[in-house]
């Protein structure tokens, strides 16, 4: 007995529309997979990029020193300052890139995106204890975290930050005395006394910038997904 059989050739229509459709969507998949541009292929380079982990500078002598890798806690808020890269860049870029936002992420684990080396403006290989009043820089660390530096300047009409309308923060390739941070005693009956002491690690602190006079803050009120 002989069994008809039947080709493409003979399929009109929808049935040869949804035909080749499956195929074609077979082809851009095997494509995508080549050049890596799967979303599971992307997040899995996220991890070895600004999700890489990195460690922190042990306290041995409980003071923070030039070169140390720090993050940024703020414990009402508890949230640690970090780069905001754009989605649309964040599964192409290989390392950060300016110019880059920041924000305050629930994310607390030390990685590429929230660490930051303290550096300073005269000496950048300087290793010495950082002291209050002093002016330093906050750049992430080199290689996949680009060496940029923690920038703000005053707010105005067409430059300020997205949702509290204040100055902006932001990473950047160069290096001026808009980069320029000092750190003062959070309890400011005490600042003039403390002036060139060495800054005890893992205590309140305040980090103002030099230009602005303003300090880092994370507003509980502005949130962001």
């Amino acid at each position: 007995m002989s069994v008809r059989t039947y080709n493409s050739s003979v399929r009109v229509g929808n049935w040869n529309e949804d035909l080749c459709l499956k195929e074609d969507m077979f082809k851009d998949f095997l494509d995508k997979k080549e050049n890596g541009e799967l979303l599971i292929q992307k997040t899995n380079s996220l991890q070895k990029t600004i999700l890489n982990k990195v460690d922190l500078s042990p306290a041995y002598d409980n003071f923070v020193h030039f070169g140390d890798l720090v993050e940024i806690f703020n414990p009402e808020t508890e949230v640690v300052l970090s780069a905001n890269m754009p989605e649309t860049r964040m599964f192409e870029e290989l390392s950060l890139k300016g110019r880059c936002a920041l924000s305050g992420s629930k994310f607390l684990e030390p990685c590429v995106r929230n660490v930051f080396v303290v550096t300073s403006c005269e000496d950048p290989k300087e290793n010495g204890i950082l002291k209050f009043g002093q002016q330093f820089y906050l750049k992430t660390i080199p290689g996949i975290g680009g060496n940029l530096s923690l920038q703000s300047d005053r707010a105005t009409f067409m430059k300020c930050a997205k949702k509290s309308r204040h100055q902006e923060i932001l990473l950047t390739e160069e290096t001026s005395f808009l980069s320029c941070w000092k750190v003062l005693c959070y309890d400011p009956q005490e600042r003039l006394e403390t002036e060139g002491l060495p800054i005890p690690a893992n205590k309140k602190i305040l980090i103002c910038h030099c230009k602005t006079n303003q300090c880092l803050a994370s507003l509980s009120n502005y949130t962001i997904r």
